[in-house]
């Protein structure tokens, strides 16, 4: 057979018929074409969700700790805007 070093298969050869020893594509393992990335994407989800209860969770508890300033300073504000 011709040195094939480098070639990928034309439309007509098979993967089985290159192989490492000849220098050419080995065939993949069974499987391993068509591979699910849900496991992936559960973990991403789930990152993100964590970190959306770790940003509400911190405000919450300044809210809780602050809430009472926060409201004397909104309640402020109207009068940073009056023109009279």
């Amino acid at each position: 057979m011709a040195d094939n070093f480098g070639v990928p298969p034309n439309e007509f050869e098979t993967v089985e018929t290159f192989s490492e020893s000849e220098g050419g594509y080995a065939a993949p393992p069974s499987g391993g074409g068509n591979k699910s990335r849900t496991m992936t994407i559960v973990i991403v989800i789930l990152v993100v969700l964590l970190c959306c209860c770790c940003v509400g969770g911190a405000a919450i508890y300044y809210l809780y700790t602050n809430g009472d300033e926060l409201i004397k300073q909104i309640s402020s504000l109207p009068a940073l805007f009056s023109f009279g």
